[in-house]
């Protein structure tokens, strides 16, 4: 069963532009994947919004197949 997982990074300040990935893989039965995106560019103090969706694949019981967090950098960007 094909599976499709969108990751999108989308600032609300700082210089750079949204960006996007999209990650795909075949699932058979009683098969998991793990998705690794590559990592997206940011800047110090930076304040975004990550989604992630999954599409192909029927989700769990009381699950979604789209997340949203906010993601919020450091002043210094060390951590």
């Amino acid at each position: 069963q094909p599976v499709v997982v969108s990751v999108t990074l989308v600032p609300s300040n700082g210089p750079l532009a949204t960006q996007h990935q999209v990650l795909t893989t075949t699932l058979g039965p009683q098969q998991s994947y793990a998705f690794a995106p590559s990592g997206f560019a940011t800047v110090a103090g930076e304040r975004a919004t990550l989604t992630v969706s999954a599409t192909g694949a029927p989700a769990g019981a009381g699950m979604g197949s789209k997340r949203v967090y906010p993601v919020k950098l450091s002043p210094s960007g060390n951590g």
